[in-house]
């Protein structure tokens, strides 16, 4: 990326880094450190023309969440929809960057999840 002066780091983290699940600790915690990591190197990679953005999934069909649900059904997202966002995210024009996105199901619960 350096030696083309250009490139784009789609990162994807998760929504636990803006909102934890219980019992979720040594998780939510890596999904901060990536958003760190996230952000440091779109500061260092200003300079050689490189993006860094980070995708944060609410609810996605995958085996990590549906083994944990059980049978507390919660609103979900293909994970097609997660790849539509980051798409969008990689189609930005170079000079533009999305630094966090979230998508979550509508029906998700987000603010004052309890």
């Amino acid at each position: 990326m350096k030696k083309q002066k250009q490139g784009r780091i789609i990162n994807i983290g998760s929504i636990s880094a803006q909102m934890p699940r219980m019992n979720s600790a040594p998780y939510t915690s890596s999904k901060h450190g990536l958003v760190g990591l996230t952000k440091s190197t779109a500061l260092e990679g200003r300079e050689y023309g490189i993006s860094a953005g980070c995708l944060h999934p609410g609810n996605t069909e995958s085996e990590l969440l549906l083994s944990g649900i059980g049978s507390n059904k919660e609103p979900m997202m293909s994970v097609n929809e997660i790849a539509s966002a980051a798409l969008t995210m990689a189609a930005l024009p170079p000079n533009a960057n999305m630094l966090e996105a979230i998508v979550l199901p509508v029906e998700q619960k987000y603010v004052g999840r309890g």
